[in-house]
């Protein structure tokens, strides 16, 4: 009997599989907006500033996502320490400040 249903499991499980996978295409048009060439252009001003940041930064702030926020003081923190830790003792201390004045 475990025998029977395990078999009809399984041709269920095919039944509804598809026979060939679905390519996946990107969406250019709203995948790139723009942001990815401003980064290019923008990162040779800070070099040490990943281009990951900026696109996290450009993504989250045109997004109107509230990650903008520690994506602002990550980059602070990397690209411009004298002026960051001038301002604040943390990264946590720079997150909540700006949190605090939205």
């Amino acid at each position: 009997m475990k025998q029977i249903i395990s078999t009809f499991a399984a041709a269920s499980l095919f039944a509804v599989m598809p026979v060939m996978p679905t390519p996946a295409f990107a969406d250019t048009t709203s995948a790139n907006s723009g942001i990815v060439d401003s980064c290019k252009t923008d990162i040779g001003d800070y070099p040490e500033e990943p281009l990951g940041n900026c696109l996290a930064i450009r993504s989250t702030n045109k997004s109107g996502a509230p990650g903008i926020i520690p994506n602002v003081c990550a980059f602070f923190q990397t690209s411009l320490p004298d002026y960051f830790y001038s301002q604040y003792d943390s990264f946590q201390a720079c997150v909540l400040d700006a949190a605090s004045n939205l």
